[in-house]
């Protein structure tokens, strides 16, 4: 690498790492997973295995965050600080990885990677999809370098990050097996990475004694497989950075586009690029079988798909063309545009839904300051949320509610009332939408009605809250 590529490397780490440092609280609340997670942690750290979701390896890193820095909010300071040095990993492994099959001209890819605005919304908040991005990439290099103890030893690191991690160990165990000549050897490292997932997979089966949630709503949701919004909105919005939906011939030729690279790129460099291409390939398929399809999803897949953009330098020195400078121009072209169009949204603030659930937030500073004499009891919907900005000891938090509750006085059962001053209801944008599925698996379809209807008859409003388009109520019991 001589000096120019240094300084350009430097220069397209330092720019979108100031910037991020300058807007490390531009999401004042962070996706549910956040909150659901640092449960989890909290959970696993106590030795309770009931009701745990989520991988257990960044949710107790996130929690060990909460308990270890100095701050009211640490793990969500401290995951996006995590997030930003893992962001600057990931780019270094990327251009060391890019650049030994496209020298200078690898700064194109991680251009658009910086600027494009699903880095900044996963960077910016402490969920795990920048540290998996950032350990698929090292699993990449360190199989390239032959380093394939290694490179198996980070793809189980992975499963225990995001459970797609899986799929890089089969994309490993396919491309060794496939033509090794001592296949006992890539077996015992399958082995050995099997073993605690499948330790992890067998607590998971008993955490949940009713079903897992995961599997339970591809069940209920079966009529939206294949996921379409995900192969069709959801990759093609982040990689090209635009927010409208592309005509069907525009999605032809950008699938094509990509699926010829993939096929030349097999050819030229197959040994080089077929894990992350099968890694590709698989986890596309995982999510175009599932139907939940957030954009958070596409990350991954964006820095893969943008080294399979740059196939026509490759096609070049294939056929000895002397067009080279007509196809580097036209790439630098295509980036440059790209770049354009993302970096507007960067400047514009539109990375993502920045003010998404703030009146959580909002409700959790307003039941900080809420005075009283006595315990307080908080009934709401996702109270994991609203918990994490609630710093009063004298407020706690009814943990779920019964989803054949009819009635508010069903929930008033539950409770021991004169063991608290007053108990409080919170109503929001959130909990009176009764379509949503969260609303309606957490909190039961009549009680999600008894949210939507006035609330004069058995409470009094004490606080209305609302910023944007985010707006909470809350009530307090008349009658105790």
């Amino acid at each position: 690498m001589n000096r120019l590529s240094k300084i350009v490397l430097i220069l397209l780490i330092a720019t979108p790492v100031m910037f991020m440092l300058l807007n490390i609280r531009y999401f004042p609340v962070p996706q549910p997973i956040f909150f659901a997670q640092l449960d989890d942690g909290k959970r696993l750290l106590s030795l309770e295995t009931k009701y745990i979701l989520a991988p257990p390896l960044y949710s107790i890193l996130l929690e060990l965050l909460d308990r270890y820095l100095p701050l009211s909010e640490g793990a969500h300071f401290g995951g996006v600080i995590l997030n930003i040095i893992v962001f600057v990993a990931t780019v270094y492994i990327s251009w060391f990885f890019y650049y030994r099959f496209f020298g200078f001209a690898s700064f194109l890819p991680i251009l658009l990677i910086v600027t494009n605005p699903l880095t900044y919304f996963v960077t910016l908040q402490p969920i795990n999809m920048a540290l998996f991005t950032y350990i698929c990439a090292l699993t990449f290099l360190l199989w390239i370098k032959n380093n394939k103890q290694l490179a198996y030893g980070a793809a189980t690191v992975s499963f225990f990050i995001r459970y797609e991690g899986i799929l890089l160990l089969v994309a490993l165990a396919v491309t060794d097996l496939h033509k090794a000549t001592n296949k006992m050897k890539h077996l015992r490292n399958i082995t050995l990475c099997l073993i605690p997932m499948i330790l992890w997979l067998g607590v998971l089966y008993f955490s949940y004694p009713e079903g897992n949630p995961n599997l339970v709503e591809i069940a209920s949701k079966r009529e939206k497989i294949p996921n379409k919004y995900f192969a069709f909105r959801s990759i093609p919005e982040s990689v090209l950075g635009v927010s409208q939906a592309l005509s069907p011939f525009q999605l032809l030729l950008l699938y094509s586009y990509f699926g010829i690279g993939t096929a030349v790129l097999l050819i030229k460099k197959k040994r080089q690029f077929i894990v992350p291409i099968m890694f590709m390939i698989l986890y596309l398929g995982l999510h175009v079988l599932y139907p939940s399809g957030e954009i958070r999803y596409a990350y991954p897949v964006v820095w893969i798909l943008y080294l399979i953009g740059l196939w026509p330098l490759l096609l070049t020195q294939l056929f000895k063309l002397s067009t080279s400078i007509i196809v580097i121009g036209l790439l630098t072209f295509a980036s440059i545009r790209i770049f354009i169009i993302n970096l507007r949204h960067v400047q514009e603030g539109s990375i993502g839904e920045k003010y998404y659930r703030i009146d959580t937030r909002l409700t959790g500073e307003w039941l900080s300051s809420y005075q009283t004499t006595g315990q307080i009891l908080v009934i709401a919907l996702e109270p994991h949320v609203i918990r994490y900005y609630t710093h009063n000891a004298s407020i706690s938090f009814l943990p779920g509610i019964p989803k054949n509750c009819e009635s508010i006085e069903c929930v008033i059962d539950m409770i021991d009332v004169q063991n608290y001053k007053d108990i409080l209801l919170v109503n929001n944008d959130f909990s009176s939408s009764c379509g949503n599925y969260f609303a309606e698996e957490m909190g039961g379809r009549a009680f999600c009605n008894f949210l939507r209807s006035p609330m004069e008859h058995n409470f009094i409003l004490l606080e209305h809250i609302a910023f944007k388009d985010s707006w909470a109520n809350i009530y307090k019991l008349k009658v105790q």
